[in-house]
């Protein structure tokens, strides 16, 4: 005999089936992507990535990550995902610049908006013109007085139009880039390759420093104080950090740690002849919104004269490594987009090593892989290489990289021998 209160929830359930049958049937249960927010999924950093690079501060004020392009046309209708804002109250908006190079931040008040907005600008490269423009005027201002990578400016704001923050590096005839990844639970080390990258930018006597690329692993855990204190390690690092997440940054559902401490993922920058694409791969794939257009990341203008870079966590040549992503097929994407783009190096952490792989066949061409995973994460029982990769850029010719090492503690002189004729350890400074 079935009860009065079975018979009452077959009839519910029954009931939820139709409707469920009739939503699906009419496409009108369909949500969008991220609606109920989920940071693991690398398609929903793309969304908070994009999300962040734009801002509407409590004192009425719309903030934008902008381009070059924009800023010439005094255009801020739109915006573009190349750093993170943030309110950081009192009158003062954050703002963290993703990448080297030239970048653009705008501003339109509203009626209630104060005359001016204090605006604390992040991982500026210190010799950088930074132009304050606002429709009371223009004011240039030269390089940092102090030699770090932060600045605070105010900026006047006008009833009609907008005002905008525009920055530009000067540009050498031989630049150099640094890449490394994978700190993980060891900031201790990486401590001290950041003292190394100090001494590295302040060195006269060598090609100027263009900034660091860094590849994943910031954290163990995607913990906030992990990000926090990675976050204020970097800061002391006098050139701009373009960085990536890797497998151990995502772990947090809920809020989007990675992108809020650091900005997009996902972004193409260009500077003083050198293009690079960074590409977020924590998950071990791409969100598909990024390999659908692959293409226009990867591909360099011709004013990038030196190299061009890709930088991103999971190697994507993975037979080489040992270690597959998710979905071999997006990672042979990669690789087959990255060749016909003509990209002269692929930079990549996740191995707890450094490796290199100068000729990677890619159908009828060849591409070049570095892993560079020696930012401090365990390397098992092997005498630890530590350090980070330094390249050599010129016009007309190629891409020059060597590894500057950085001993553990108590180690006294290199800990290893140079791992190749193609990849040395880098000279001495005099």
């Amino acid at each position: 005999m079935t009860s009065g209160s079975s018979v009452r929830f077959h009839r519910g359930a029954a009931s939820m089936v139709a409707g469920l049958v009739a939503c699906v049937a009419s496409g009108g249960c369909l949500q969008p992507e991220c609606s109920q927010p989920d940071y693991t999924s690398a398609e929903c950093r793309v969304l908070a990535e994009n999300e962040l690079a734009r801002l509407a501060t409590s004192s009425g004020i719309e903030v934008r990550f902008q381009n070059a392009a924009a800023f010439a046309r005094d255009d801020a209708s739109t915006w573009y995902a190349t750093g993170v804002l943030e309110d950081a109250g009192g009158g003062v908006v954050r703002a963290r610049v993703a990448a080297p190079g030239p970048f653009a931040i705008s501003f339109e008040p509203s009626e209630r908006a104060p005359a001016e907005i204090s605006v604390r600008l992040e991982n500026v490269d210190p010799r950088a013109t930074v132009v304050i423009r606002s429709p009371q005027g223009t004011e240039v201002l030269g390089p940092a007085p102090i030699f770090e990578s932060v600045r605070e400016v105010t900026v006047p704001l006008g009833a009609v139009g907008p005002s905008w923050i525009a920055g530009a590096v000067p540009c050498a005839d031989r630049m150099r880039l640094a890449a490394v990844g994978d700190v993980q639970t060891n900031p201790q080390q990486f401590e001290r390759i950041v003292d190394v990258l100090q001494d590295d930018a302040a060195d006269e006597d060598a090609p100027p420093l263009l900034g660091l690329l860094f590849l994943g692993d910031l954290t163990e855990l995607s913990e906030d104080v992990e990000f926090e204190l990675v976050a204020d390690l970097l800061r002391r690092i006098p050139v701009p950090v373009a960085v990536v997440p890797g497998n151990h940054d995502v772990f947090a559902s809920t809020r989007a740690i990675y992108n809020r401490t650091f900005g997009p993922g996902n972004y193409a920058f260009e500077a003083c002849g050198v293009h690079v694409a960074m590409l977020d791969t924590g998950n071990g794939t791409l969100a598909a919104s990024v390999e659908g257009r692959l293409p226009a990341l990867l591909h360099a203008t011709a004013s990038a004269t030196k190299a061009n870079l890709v930088g991103t966590h999971y190697p994507p040549h993975p037979e080489l490594t040992g270690n597959g992503w998710a979905d071999e097929a997006v990672a042979a994407h990669l690789l087959v987009e990255a060749a016909y783009a003509g990209v002269d190096v692929v930079l990549a952490g996740h191995i707890h090593a450094l490796l290199d792989f100068p000729r990677v066949p890619v159908g009828d061409r060849t591409l070049r892989q570095i892993v560079t995973g020696t930012g401090g994460a365990n390397q098992g029982k092997a005498v630890a290489r530590y350090g980070y990769v330094d390249l050599l850029l010129e016009d007309g010719a190629p891409v020059s990289p060597c590894f500057r090492e950085v001993p553990p503690p108590n180690w006294d002189g290199l800990s290893n021998p140079p791992l190749s004729d193609a990849l040395p350890n880098c000279p001495d400074r005099p």
